[in-house]
């Protein structure tokens, strides 16, 4: 249901997700961008504009919430799923151990969590960017839980949290975010008016990226610059992506790798990639070979959850084989 919800069409079309002038109109008619944007300005836009309509929809969340992604997001950040286990209670500990190793091999499926929860934390506090943050950003509730977290144990977030930035190249979100009031706490986003396509960081600087619908965002414009080579130089870790396209299926498995792998070996890297969504396949392995893959029925399963991570470059004979590729099923 929250999938259908991001189509809004007008007049048959959909709506143009993929231009910078689309979502600065949108956010003006945003409740909270009364403050910012003067009436004059509004009634301008509406004449201009008078045979497209541009929902506010305010507070809208894509795809999922940050509720629903947590259990894949902390444990990024916290050195594992176990330890995230420990002090946030995602799971039951002995649930997991015995899921991880219950599999049910006649279905292959996966319902165990994800590989790369089990390797050892970040070299000191990590950098977290969102990308195209929007009006609800990701980064406003991992702040929130982990401001919790020191509060009711003692447990120094500084210590796993460096800095927060949340990223929109919509000035009038980023004003809307910056002007809204925020419980205290000690860990605050920081938001900051940004194009995906153009990020001002240094080279491997930020440890974990977060991006949910914002490539698909662009693709819906068939922009051929999307952001993810941008993302691919500046991040030394993981990259969390949400998208519509779900690689469980044969055209979800061909964007995965023409889009997303495309734009990430544009870095000299090696590429560990976890998909996490509902699958209506019935896949032979957990382990894909790109080449090699035939694809699902026909049919979409629903959003999928991306969890990318950049490993040394192998020696390998071929492009595809410097992507691993696991699928876990829910």
């Amino acid at each position: 249901e929250r999938a259908k919800k991001r189509t809004s069409s007008t007049k048959g079309t959909v709506p143009p997700y993929g231009s910078k002038e689309y979502w600065e109109k949108r956010y003006r008619k945003h409740p909270a961008a009364s403050s910012i944007v003067s009436t004059e300005s509004k009634v301008e836009e509406e004449k201009e504009d008078s045979d497209v309509v541009v929902e506010a929809l305010p507070n809208h969340e894509w795809y999922f919430t940050y509720d629903e992604l947590r259990p894949l997001m902390l444990p990024l950040l916290l050195g594992g799923r176990e330890e995230a286990a420990k002090m946030l209670d995602i799971v039951e500990i002995e649930e997991e151990e015995e899921s991880e190793n219950e599999i049910d091999e006649e279905e292959n499926e996966n319902t165990t969590p994800p590989s790369s929860t089990s390797v050892p934390r970040f070299q000191g506090p990590a950098t977290v960017l969102e990308v195209g943050c929007g009006d609800v950003p990701l980064g406003v509730g991992l702040a929130e839980e982990l401001g919790k977290l020191q509060e009711t144990t003692g447990y120094n977030a500084n210590s796993v949290l460096k800095k927060l930035i949340c990223c929109d190249y919509s000035e009038t979100v980023i004003s809307i975010l910056q002007n809204q009031e925020r419980q205290e706490s000690k860990i605050t986003p920081e938001y900051q008016a940004l194009d995906a396509r153009n990020l001002p960081f240094a080279n491997e600087s930020i440890q974990l990226i977060l991006e949910k619908g914002t490539l698909d965002s662009m693709l819906s414009n068939d922009n051929n610059d999307t952001g993810v080579s941008d993302c691919s130089y500046c991040h030394k870790g993981y990259i969390l992506l949400v998208s519509h396209v779900n690689a469980h299926t044969k055209s979800g498995m061909n964007w995965l790798w023409q889009v997303v792998m495309t734009g990430l070996q544009q870095v000299e890297a090696g590429w560990e990639v976890e998909v996490h969504g509902h699958d209506e396949t019935d896949t032979n392995n957990n382990d894909t070979d790109l080449a090699a893959y035939d694809g699902p029925p026909s049919g979409s399963p629903g959003p999928a959850v991306y969890i990318i991570q950049k490993v040394p470059r192998r020696e390998v004979d071929s492009e595809e084989e410097e992507v691993k590729i696991s699928f876990f099923s829910y």
